[in-house]
């Protein structure tokens, strides 16, 4: 059986995807919690946020993903150095250890958010954003880190636009509007019907990302839904999911806001995503609280 390094492995992407490799891969998960139980996974017992060696790595592997992220991205400039370990070094570690072991395959999770502010979806060959925040600062900087490895290693680069489903930390946009909605508080809007997304669930992008895995050479790749929703529509499906209406208040501050991704890359090479936001929010409605 076929090796698999993942960090990230119980996140929203992460607990998607590890069904989906278990079958083909025997995998290595890089964690201090022990909490998949459903699956044979090895634990490698590393703190990614930490200082921590590769030495501790299995070797003869033949595909390494390096999904996980620190939650503390607004937590600047306090959590500045464990943004950078998590995102950014470790990704170092894990190319340097993928070009020594003659890894076949990295897959690593940047962000949708790298982007210049567009009103037209995002292409993967847009131009990155001129005034990057400190967490997506460190994004960018894994994927410039990346390229760098391109004649020694497949790599692909995944950049993920509002995921969501089963589980999702409860800081996320769509767990925090729902607990809003519930507890019957009130939601600003940036202009009438607030920014305009298309967000992709889990499990669409967990099969993007398996496709992934036999692609050669070096990608780049949106992963987005298929739907164009505004905040308010999203507010609004919602809200009549959970049978509790909701409270949304107009700001001051008029939003022609539209942040997008362009999946036509994503189409065409690897998946077409099929689950629709008005069903697959339900997963974020049954999270447990």
């Amino acid at each position: 059986m076929k090796k698999c390094i993942i960090s990230g492995a119980s996140g929203l992407l992460g607990s998607y995807l590890v069904p989906l490799l278990s079958n083909e891969y025997e995998i290595y998960s890089l964690s201090r919690n022990r909490n998949i139980k459903k699956y044979n996974i090895n634990y490698v017992d590393i703190d990614l946020s930490k200082n921590w060696s590769i030495k501790k790595l299995p070797q003869s592997v033949d595909l390494v993903i390096h999904l996980a992220q620190s939650d503390n991205y607004n937590d600047f400039p306090k959590n500045a150095s464990q943004i950078f370990k998590i995102n950014t070094e470790s990704t170092l570690k894990l190319l340097q250890y993928s070009s020594l072991n003659k890894v076949s395959r990295v897959i690593i999770a940047s962000s949708g958010g790298v982007y210049k502010e567009s009103k037209k979806p995002h292409k993967e060959t847009d131009l990155l954003t001129d005034k990057p925040n400190f967490y997506i600062t460190s994004k960018i900087c894994l994927e410039l880190l990346a390229k760098s490895y391109k004649d020694l290693i497949n790599i692909s680069v995944i950049r993920p636009f509002f995921m969501y489903g089963l589980n999702q930390k409860k800081h996320m946009l769509f767990p925090r509007l729902t607990n809003l909605i519930k507890e019957k508080k009130e939601i600003v809007l940036k202009g009438k019907n607030g920014v305009t997304i298309n967000p992709i669930h889990a499990q669409d992008a967990a099969k993007a990302v398996l496709s992934l895995i036999s692609k050669k050479g070096i990608h780049t790749v949106n992963l987005g839904g298929s739907e164009s929703i505004s905040l308010r529509d999203a507010i609004v499906m919602i809200s009549s999911s959970l049978g509790i209406k909701s409270h949304i208040k107009i700001g001051n501050t008029e939003s022609n806001d539209y942040i997008l991704a362009n999946i036509d890359l994503m189409k065409k090479e690897l998946y077409i995503p099929r689950i629709q936001f008005s069903k697959g929010i339900l997963d974020v409605i049954k999270n447990k609280e």
